[in-house]
């Protein structure tokens, strides 16, 4: 009969719980002003030069003036 109380009482106080928790959550209001964003910058993409191998690979080179450095990143196509 214990184990029986226990789970009622458990219960109980679960309905409660959700019972309370929705009210707060029904009584929020919308937002009066319609949200207004600025305009975005325009994208400038840059030129990609496709340049194919002997051995039947690609190479796509980008230029970026702004940094000075070499990145190189490969992405092999194996498998049937």
């Amino acid at each position: 009969m214990g184990k029986l109380k226990g789970f009622f009482s458990f219960m109980w106080v679960l309905i409660l719980l959700t019972f309370l928790l929705t009210n707060e959550a029904i009584a929020q209001k919308c937002p009066k002003d319609v949200f207004v964003f600025p305009k975005l910058n325009e994208i400038k993409m840059p030129k990609v030069e496709k340049v194919p191998l002997k051995n039947g690979m690609k190479l796509f080179l980008v230029e970026d003036p702004q940094y000075p450095t070499i990145d190189l990143k490969a992405l092999i196509g194996v498998g049937s």
